[in-house]
């Protein structure tokens, strides 16, 4: 008799060891998935609006089947496109099906894209940069044209995590207007991230010594491709489809995160003669979360 309770005591015990450790590795994976970090590719691209160009290469009927492509092959997870006016954006969708589209219901000038394989729209919205943001086609303080800011609140599909994107275009010629639609930019985030990490995109038309990028740098966001891991490629997205002198090229296209967000890789690609993307290069940036 006693062998026999021996064995099922130390049969006991080693069934206890075994549910022990399959709940530490399961509870340990687990928690392993849910605070693995999520990785995703942002670019911000100004993608210049169908107008005729000098050189005809550069014209829109050309250059959306370059973009269509360029993005298509770098699978980007996210777009946030500026300046598309009329049907280029919804063009842009029929060369790209993998791609689905967050745009305000007027048009599609701040659209931004997303890889639906890889990214879920939870939630969207946009506001005016103006005194009445509620007014989506009202221009704002000395704008030249009504200037607005699209968001959308993402889930990473992978990792199941969320995160916002904002996506704008400060105006070329309202010095006040850059100034105070970066302070509504800066003021409406509380409200519409709720916590979430946040990426802001655009087309700033200022640089890094401007009022616009002090007031958004100084709110709570970093440059990306500032404080990159590593960093490839040009040193300039505004380039007027390379004519600009090299001295004169410069980035007025910036990605912003929140602290949230790491940057792991940032890449401006050179403009190439002949097979122009846009009058700006796209700024591509890896971020983990």
């Amino acid at each position: 008799m006693k062998p026999a309770l021996c064995f099922c005591t130390t049969s006991l015990l080693c069934c206890m060891v075994w549910l022990l450790s399959s709940c530490s590795n399961g509870l340990s994976t687990h928690a392993g998935s849910h605070t693995a970090l999520a990785e995703a590719s942002i670019a911000t691209f100004n993608m210049r609006c169908d107008v005729p160009e000098n050189d005809s290469s550069n014209n829109w009927t050309h250059r959306r089947h370059r973009i269509a492509q360029f993005i298509d092959s770098l699978a980007i997870d996210v777009v946030a496109s500026q300046e598309l006016t009329g049907s280029q954006d919804s063009t842009l969708l029929c060369l790209m099906p993998r791609y689905g589209e967050v745009r305000t219901a007027h048009d599609g000038v701040n659209a931004i894209f997303y890889r639906r394989a890889s990214i879920e729209v939870v939630a969207q919205g946009c506001f005016s940069l103006s005194e009445s943001p509620d007014s989506i086609m009202k221009k704002g303080w000395d704008a030249a044209y009504p200037r607005r800011a699209v968001w959308a609140v993402m889930r990473h599909r992978a990792s199941g995590k969320q995160f916002v994107v904002v996506n704008t275009h400060l105006d070329h010629i309202g010095a006040e207007s850059r100034r105070e639609g970066a302070k509504l930019i800066v003021q409406r985030l509380s409200a519409i991230t709720h916590g979430l990490p946040v990426v802001v995109t655009g087309d700033f038309n200022a640089e890094d010594d401007s009022e616009a990028y002090a007031i958004l740098t100084s709110g709570g966001l970093c440059d990306a491709q500032k404080t990159a891991q590593s960093a490839s490629g040009a040193t300039y997205t505004w380039h007027n489809y390379g004519r600009l002198d090299t001295s004169r090229r410069t980035i007025i296209d910036f990605v912003f995160l929140s602290t949230h967000i790491t940057a792991k890789h940032c890449h401006i690609p050179h403009p190439v003669a002949g097979a122009m993307l846009s009058d700006h290069s796209p700024l591509i940036t890896t971020i983990t979360f």
